[in-house]
């Protein structure tokens, strides 16, 4: 379960926030659009988890943009990623 909170976490940070975050700014996109579009597009690859597994894939998705666009670390939404896929792996066993 670790390893798949973890691998989950960088996998889909480096390609939603670190890859297409920077790939729009070079394209010229403002601060907002990039990070609307960006979360988006993460809500919709959640789709299969049903309204209520896109809107957490918003909420989320939101807050990780909004934090890579201030420190730009990849390591640390990747980690707040991770924590958060541990928590709603022990909900669904505790609930």
């Amino acid at each position: 379960m670790a390893i798949s909170c973890i691998l989950t976490g960088y996998l889909e940070e480096s390609f939603f926030r670190f890859y297409l975050l920077q790939k729009l700014e070079v394209c010229g996109a403002l601060v907002l659009p990039r990070i609307f579009f960006a979360t988006l597009l993460f809500a919709y690859c959640h789709a299969y988890e049903g309204l209520w597994g896109v809107l957490n894939a918003v909420l989320a998705g939101l807050l990780l943009s909004v934090l890579f666009e201030r420190y730009r670390s990849l390591h640390g939404i990747a980690i707040a990623h991770a924590f958060y896929n541990a928590f709603v792996y022990a909900m669904g066993i505790f609930t």
